[in-house]
Formats: C-alpha cells, sequence, structure tokens
C-alpha cells in the first residue's frame, strides 16, 4: 500500500524540526558540555537522528572526540528535549562561522539595575546565616550581583525558570532539569527495589515514560549493587558463621530480581539459577562459605554457556 506524499512530507517536516531544535540546544550548551578549548576545536554540525555529527579541525581531535564519546554523550543528554544521542560522527573540516557574542556583562551599568525591598531583605537573611562580618559583607555582594545578572539576563530575552527563577533559554534551566532527571531515577530504583520481581508493564503503570533500554540499566544498576554487597559482606564475616537477616534478605532481593518473581514463587532451583552454585549453597544451609576454597562467583547461566563453548 502506498503511503500519500502529503503525509511523507509532514512527517519528515516534524522530524526536521524536532532534530533542529535537538540541534540548537547542543550548540548552545556546547562549550558548557565540552570545555572552551575542546570547543574552538571541535563543533556540532547536524544531527541525524541518535547520531551527533561533529567538525573538527584536525584529526587528533575527532580522536578525542571519540575517547570521550560517553561523557559528551551523557552531558549531552542532560541538556536537550526529546529523543536522546546515541553516537557522534566525527569528520575534519572547516568550523562554521560563530554568531557574535551578546555584550559582555562587564560593560554593563550594574548601578543601574535595581533590586526591589523584598530581594534586598531576602539576600540579607540569606547572608545573615554567615557568621564572620567579613565573609558576610562578601557573600552579601556577590549575592546582590548574581541577582542582578539574572535581571539583566532577563532584561535579553531570557526566560525565567518556573522552577527556581533562574534566567534560561528554555521554561526550565539545565540544573533543574538536571535534578528532576535525578529524582525520577531514583523513584524508579526506590520502586523496583521495594518489589524487585515488576516488570517493565508493570513499572510502566507508575511511571509512562519508562523506555525498555532505561529499565533495563535500571536494573543492571541494581543488580551490580546488591551483587557488591552481598560478597563485600560474605568477605568481612569469618566462613561457617550464620547469615545476617539483613544479608538473607538482599540474596533474596536478587534472585526476584533476576527471575522476575516474587518470594513465595521461588524454590532451590530458582536460587541456583539466579545466585550460582556459591551463594545458593551458603543460603540453604544458612552459613557463610569458605571464600578462600571458592571460585569466583558466577550464576549458574554464566557457567552452562562457559561449558557449551568450544
Amino acid at each position: 500500500m502506498l503511503t500519500p506524499l502529503r503525509s511523507l512530507l509532514e512527517k519528515t517536516a516534524r522530524q526536521m524540526a524536532g532534530e533542529s531544535l535537538r540541534l540548537a540546544q547542543i550548540r548552545e550548551a556546547w562549550v558548557d558540555v565540552v570545555g572552551e578549548a575542546f570547543a574552538s576545536q571541535l563543533e556540532p554540525s547536524a544531527l541525524k537522528g541518535d547520531v551527533l555529527l561533529l567538525t573538527s579541525t584536525a584529526p587528533i581531535w575527532s580522536t578525542e572526540a571519540l575517547l570521550r564519546q560517553r561523557v559528551i554523550l551523557e552531558r549531552v543528554n542532560e541538556r536537550i528535549t526529546g529523543k536522546k544521542v546515541k553516537k557522534l560522527y566525527c569528520s575534519v573540516g572547516a568550523l562554521g562561522k560563530r554568531l557574535p557574542p551578546p555584550p559582555p556583562p562587564d560593560e554593563v551599568n550594574w548601578d543601574a539595575i535595581s533590586l526591589d525591598r523584598s530581594t534586598e531583605l531576602k539576600l540579607e537573611r540569606q547572608a545573615a546565616e554567615v557568621e564572620d562580618p567579613d565573609l558576610r559583607a562578601s557573600l552579601h555582594r556577590v549575592l546582590v550581583q548574581l541577582e542582578k545578572r539574572r535581571l539583566w539576563a532577563l532584561q535579553q530575552g531570557k526566560l525565567p525558570c518556573t522552577l527556581c527563577g533562574a534566567a534560561c533559554s528554555e521554561g526550565i534551566c539545565i540544573p533543574c532539569r538536571q535534578e528532576a532527571r535525578r529524582e525520577r531515577r531514583s523513584r524508579l530504583l526506590r520502586s523496583l527495589g521495594r518489589a524487585p520481581w515488576q516488570t517493565h508493564r508493570d513499572l510502566s503503570g507508575e511511571f509512562p515514560d519508562l523506555s525498555g533500554e532505561e529499565f533495563l540499566a535500571l536494573r543492571r544498576r541494581l543488580r551490580s549493587v546488591w551483587w557488591k554487597n552481598i560478597w563485600d559482606t560474605l568477605r568481612s564475616l569469618p566462613a561457617g558463621a550464620c547469615l545476617p537477616e539483613s544479608l538473607r534478605g538482599t540474596i533474596v532481593d536478587l534472585c526476584m530480581l533476576r527471575t522476575q518473581l516474587p518470594s513465595h514463587q521461588l524454590d532451590n532451583r530458582h536460587l541456583k539459577f539466579a545466585l550460582g552454585r556459591v551463594l545458593a549453597r551458603a543460603y540453604e544451609e544458612d552459613r557463610v562459605p569458605d571464600l578462600s576454597l571458592e571460585p569466583p562467583h558466577r550464576s549458574a547461566s554464566a557457567s552452562k554457556r562457559s561449558k557449551d563453548r568450544p
């Protein structure tokens, strides 16, 4: 069945508009992402889906960007909305012409910007928390200058952040967006930690925008934290000692996370599959194993895969 040309054009237009917006966001925050020295040798030139195209002045800068790809992608995705960037592609070429920067704040007549009385009282209360008089006076001057710079930025066309009031290019500033992402991730981890058997469909009821990739990343992070806690605790206990109740609870949580089954549905077969022979036997016998006589911990599934290899 043929797709109408109008539908294709509308879809392409929406996609290009979204990519243009995300590219503009990346370019605006590029110096904060990579630093001034790096930004002078490398710049974002285009965005194709989830691939960010970069132009560098020399091959060495392209190589350096690829080596720092993971960090750059993390910082870029914290500063854009919509679809995330997953890969960088670098090429050598001439950097584009940069727009002239706005007038430097040092040339602004700061004395002409006045603060209302309520703002002055608020800044005085903040500075009053410092006991040292000289330090308190210095802090008050800094707070006043920061508030004047914020008002000046709003006069230049910036928008106030809906959460903290800082001047920004969008409705919510970058620090507030980052804090919201951290809080959401903490809520996700707490929810999954309380009920480790939950599937992606279960968590999607509470977090409708949760993607499958993010769900798997959360499971991996929680699993690695619990694995580390379990084995660190085992190494700190003498061989043959009874397992603490808190450790037994963490072992059950890890088993529920790996099998996606609640505790009342678990049996010895699930323990061995999810925890490996050493940890499963330690849980069943309720005693700390002698780790000096045991091989490094591996799950039963990993051991089976290694045996099947030629």
